[in-house]
Formats: structure tokens, sequence, C-alpha cells
């Protein structure tokens, strides 16, 4: 079990139900037959998420939010398939929390889970038949790459991270992997919608039981001169090395730079550092990882970022307070282990500690701790729990307070 897929508890199953894989299906005699013999369902999460950080300023957030969803697929015709997806979300009972930003002193404490009602997804894809595999993509989509840190669906928010793009990937030989995007608007978890002209695009080869090596680069290009564009290059590679059918080598290796591009007028040289490594054996695994992203320094005014349309998960821990890097930038030491729970199909447990330090002083901003478990009851119906202490390191330090999370999440597919 490898650490990409061993998200038992805190992300790899939530990504797994929030929507159905739709399966493969012959193609229809007409546009009449692909209309009519599409595919429909749809799901059903409820979220109860509590946040009490020590502020002094606010009282603890609660959200209690149900969000519902629908969705249609056309049978392939000649290669073409539309799909739409709509959601709505929820407060059931009082809202008691700040859903889009910290409030004035007095208020609820910030949880990212506004209601609402939109399009989550609303797409054309073309798949010729080629001895190629190639698929386009147009419209409103979920879409990732890698390990999601530079652009990521955050598909286990109850309002999902999408972009309006035409992305596309090609497989020139078996392994080799091509794909790129063009992004036009980004809608955020609190369902901002950011206009931009962003590129992006990730080549991968992967050795079966051995590797997978990408190279990859992210052009943020925003409409609005008053944010800063950037653009990302970097290079990755990470397991499982397998040593048999149950035992693998657990790693990751990730260098990334970042320089100003675009509008932006403040000089831009900031890097990304990230290194983990450990051991699987059948369905349990251990790994112990570490990240440095450089800070402001004489040669860069502005800390390296990788959360503007992805999020640095696990790395940026589980209260969601390190999701941007400060000015004295950010290393993080994270310990994980987790796996099945013995004699309970479909129980499994994580257990994470991270810490966290300034990359440019010798400040100590606090560390957390979270255990969690997810329990897929059916293959229709999970049941999720996490629940994150962090306290605070050296005092004044600005980015980091003790707090303490509890998330509960039941989801059901029809």
């Amino acid at each position: 079990m490898t650490l990409r897929t061993s998200l038992s508890c805190c992300v790899a199953s939530l990504l797994a139900l929030t929507l159905p894989h739709l399966q493969a299906e012959e193609g229809a005699t007409s546009f009449e037959d692909a209309i009519k013999g599409g595919s429909y369902g749809g799901m059903l999460r409820y979220r109860a998420d509590r946040y009490d950080e020590d502020n002094g300023d606010s009282k603890y957030g609660f959200a209690s939010t149900l969000r519902t969803s629908l969705y249609y697929q056309t049978k392939p015709f000649y290669g073409l398939t539309g799909f739409g997806e709509l959601f709505h979300i929820a407060s059931l009972g009082p809202a008691r929390y700040a859903p889009q930003a910290k409030a004035k002193e007095g208020a609820r404490d910030f949880i990212i889970d506004p209601v609402g009602m939109g399009v989550n997804q609303a797409y054309g894809r073309y798949q010729p038949t080629l001895p190629m595999p190639i698929t386009i993509t147009a419209g409103r989509q979920l879409w990732t790459i890698n390990d999601e840190t530079l652009v990521t669906a955050s598909r286990y928010r109850q309002n999902m991270n999408r972009f309006d793009a035409f992305t596309g990937s090609i497989e020139p030989v078996k392994n080799l992997t091509l794909e790129v995007g063009h992004i036009v608007h980004n809608i955020d978890v609190t369902d901002t919608v950011v206009p931009m002209h962003t590129e992006v695009a990730n080549l991968a080869y992967a050795l079966p039981g051995i590797a997978r090596v990408a190279a990859y680069g992210v052009v943020l290009d925003y409409d609005d001169s008053g944010k800063t564009d950037r653009t990302t290059i970097g290079a990755r590679v990470d397991g499982p090395f397998k040593i048999d059918d149950k035992l693998a080598v657990i790693y990751e290796l990730d260098y990334a730079t970042q320089k100003d591009s675009g509008d932006t007028t403040v000089t831009i040289d900031a890097s990304m550092l990230t290194a983990r490594a450990g051991l699987s054996y059948d369905q349990w695994y251990g790994s112990v990882g570490y990240r440095k992203s450089s800070g402001v320094s004489d040669s860069s005014a502005l800390a390296y970022q990788s959360s503007d349309i992805g999020y640095p998960w696990p790395w940026r821990g589980n209260s969601e307070q390190m999701v941007f890097n400060p000015g004295q930038g950010l290393e993080t030491l994270m310990v994980w282990i987790g796996g099945a729970v013995p004699k309970v199909d479909g129980l499994s447990f994580d257990v994470f500690y991270f810490d966290f330090k300034a990359a440019e002083d010798s400040t100590h901003f606090g560390s957390e701790i979270s255990g969690g478990f997810n329990y897929n009851i059916t293959k229709r119906w999970s049941v999720y729990g996490l629940a994150t202490k962090a306290t605070e390191g050296e005092e004044g330090n600005g980015a980091f307070r003790s707090a303490n999370r509890l998330t509960g999440m039941t989801t059901f597919i029809f």
C-alpha cells in the first residue's frame, strides 16, 4: 500500500465516492440514442465540521451542511460525450460559522463551507478511436495533475475547486502521458470566480512497480493585474517500488522553482523541495516526509506558494492554518501511519503528526496531531471522521495558533 493509494481515511475514499466512475459503454447509433441512452445519478453528502481556534476574538465555528448533486452523461457518439453535474449545499440548523473570511470580534471561526447552488461540471469530451489514446475536454471540469499541490479539485470539500478550461491528454507510447490545459476561470472552494489565462503542462512516464517520473509547469496568469502572476516549473519521482506482492518502498522526491511572470512587478525567485520515504506491507503503511518552501529573501520579494489553484495537502496540516506559506517560508516534517483495521471489512485508519517551522529563520510555528477513520459500509455508503489538535509554537509567531477540529462526514451515492 503506497501513500498515494493509502489515503483511506482522509482523501482516497472521498475522491472515489464524490462522483461515480461511469463505465465504458458501446457508442450510440444516433444523436437521439446518445441523449436517451445516457447515464444519470447523484450523491448526498452530510458534513459536520467544528473548529475552535484559540484566538480570543471569535467563538468556535460549527458547520452542518448537506451537499446534494445530480449528474447526467450522454452515451458516446462518434467519440463525443457530454457531462453535466448540478449541486446544492444547504445548512442544516443555524450556521454557527464564518463561511467566507475571518470576521469582526465576537464572530464565529472560519470554516470553508459556503452554502449555495450551481454547476459543478459541464463539459464536452472527445475521445477518438486511434492507436494512441487521446482525450480532449472543454468546459467546466474537475481537473488535477500529480499530487494536486499545484492543480487540485478539492473533492473532499462540499464546494469543490473547479475550472472553466480546455484540457487534453495523449499517450504517444505506452506509459508516457502528456497532459495540457488552458484555464480561463477558477471557481474556488469559496465559490469565487477568478478570471485567468493559465497554462498547465505535465509529462509523466510510468515504470510499473518501480516509479513514476514527471516534469511539470504552471504559468499562472490572472486577468486582474492586482494579483500575483508566477511561473512554476518542477520535476518529481514517486513510487511505490514493489519488492513483492505485499511489501513495497514508499518514496517521493519533488523539486520546483517559481519565478515572477505576467503583470507581476516584484521579483519572485523561490523554490520548493519535498522528500518522503517509508514502507508499506499488505494493507498497512508508515512514512516520514519533509517539505521546504522558501520565503522572502534578498532575491525574492514573495514566498513560494503552491495553493493559488492547487492545495498543498497533506503538507499544510489538518487544521488548515498553513495553506499559504508565511513570509518566512515553511518547513514541514510529517509522520504518517495507517491502514486497514483487521477483521473489519472496509474500515481503515490514519494517524498524522506535523511540525511546522520557518524556513528562513528559527521560528517554530507549532505542531499538529490528527487521527481519522474511513468506513466503507457498502459500495455506495461511507462514513468518515477526523480529529485534530494543533498546538502553537513560539508566542507571537503570527502564523499558527492552538486549535481543535472535529470533522464527520457520510456519503451516499445513488
